[in-house]
Parts: structure tokens; sequence; C-alpha cells
């Protein structure tokens, strides 16, 4: 009797230890220490629209503080009459701490118009403000609470949280109109067929809700999916945009460094 009541206590035991348990999130530090590039391909229905790459350009500091360029370049597919030949160009002086993500500066570039600076948000933590330019003319100015992002850095702060049960809002200045993006992380693990990898791969999802219109039209509910290791890559997008619901999936991945 004693030895069955040995192996009923072993056997769970055994079990648990074998039992892996799931890799938590990167670090702030984990990330602006990867230097990556990644490259996504957007797809509308049977359409090819586009790709989209972001990448880190260079370390750099703002007002002395440590911070990175982030590039976002979205570049349709010419071979589309109803897209036409655009490109726009994104960048975002990304600043951190031990906790999250934030903007100092950003602008943005239409390479096809060959416009520059076409908008330019400043982010002034002091007096907790974010400036707003259009072809560096002040248009508006928005007060904020805290950390605060045009955009591309949500690419980052999303991975800090991908995997866990939680809710994040977190405010952004785009477009002229500031909102938050709302983002409901899961635990949850689906199978997603990429561009980048020969068979499905495991991913965590997230659904999140904007409450303003980015670029394209971007607005409304979207879907993400990340990488279920310790980079959270971000795998997959369902996102709205002007011309309707788009899909866009990593293509290619690169450590720069």
């Amino acid at each position: 009797m004693k030895s069955l009541f040995l192996l009923g206590l072993l056997v769970p035991l055994a079990f648990m230890r074998s039992m892996v348990a799931p890799v938590p999130p990167p670090s702030v530090r984990t990330l602006v220490n990867a230097d990556e590039r990644f490259v996504y391909k957007v797809e509308y229905g049977v359409f090819t629209l586009g790709t989209v790459t972001i990448e880190v350009v260079k370390d750099t500091t703002w007002k002395g503080k440590p911070a990175f360029i982030l590039l976002s370049k979205i570049k349709s597919n010419p071979n589309l009459i109803f897209v036409g030949n655009k490109e726009r160009h994104f960048y975002s002086v990304t600043g951190y701490d031990n906790k999250i993500f934030f903007c100092y500066n950003f602008h943005s570039d239409s390479i096809h118009d060959k416009e520059y600076k076409d908008t330019r948000y400043t982010y002034d933590y002091t007096r907790m403000r974010v400036i707003a330019y259009e072809y560096e003319k002040q248009k508006a100015v928005f007060p904020i609470e805290g950390p605060t992002d045009s955009g591309p850095g949500l690419f980052y702060v999303s991975r800090l949280f991908a995997g866990k049960d939680t809710l994040v809002n977190y405010p952004i200045v785009t477009e002229f109109e500031k909102g938050v993006s709302r983002m409901r992380f899961t635990s949850r693990i689906d199978q997603r067929t990429l561009p980048a990898f020969s068979k499905p791969v495991p991913a965590y999802y997230m659904h999140g809700q904007a409450d303003l219109k980015g670029p394209f039209g971007f607005s409304g509910a979207f879907d993400t999916w990340y990488s279920t290791d310790g980079m959270r890559l971000p795998y997959e997008a369902h996102v709205k945009v002007w011309i309707g619901n788009v899909v866009v999936k990593l293509q290619s991945y690169q450590r720069l460094k």
C-alpha cells in the first residue's frame, strides 16, 4: 500500500516537472539591444497591396536621454492600378525607461509626392503636451498625461505584454487627433501560416480597438498575433484601412547586429 501511495505522489510530480513553463515576454532592454528589421506583406483578398518595413536605423539621444530612431516604410504595389505607386516613410525618435517605450519626436515623408516632414509631432514631457506641425507650421497642441506615441512605438510596446492576459490602454497622437489604442492581450495560442516560415507556427493572440484614424485610414478593431518565444515577434495583423480589411503577414526578419 505504501508503494502505491508513493507512486501516486511521484507520477504527478514527474508530470509537473516535464511541463515547460511559458516563456515570459521580453524586457525593454532586450528589445533595445535587438536592432531588428521586419518586412511584412500586405494582402487584400487575392491582391498584394505592398510591403511594410520596420527597422531600427540607429541609436541616438534626445536631450541627453537614450533613444533610437525607428523607421517604418509603407510601399504600395505599383502594378495595382487602384492603388498606384505610393511610398510613405515614418521616422520616430523612440525613448524608453525600464518599463515602457514612448515617442520624443515623429515625422512623416511622402516619398511619391516628394513632400517631406508633411507632419511632425514633438513630445514635451516636461510641459506634458504634444505639439503638432503640418509642413513645419504649428497646427495643434494636445495635452498628455504620460508616455504617448504616434503609432510606430506601439510595435515595441505591445511586445512587452504579448502572451499575458491583460488590458493595456496606450495614448496615441496621429493625423492631428488624440486617442487611445486599447489592447486586450491573451495567453490564447493560434497556429498561423506566414510567408516567413515553411510551416504553421504558434502565436499569441491580441485583440485591439483604436478610437482614432491613423495613416491610410487605419481605424477601429484590429487583431494581432505574436511569437511565443522570448522576443514576441509581431507575426500577423488584421486591420481596417481605407480600402477595407487587410492582412499583414511577416515576410522576413533580420537581426542587424
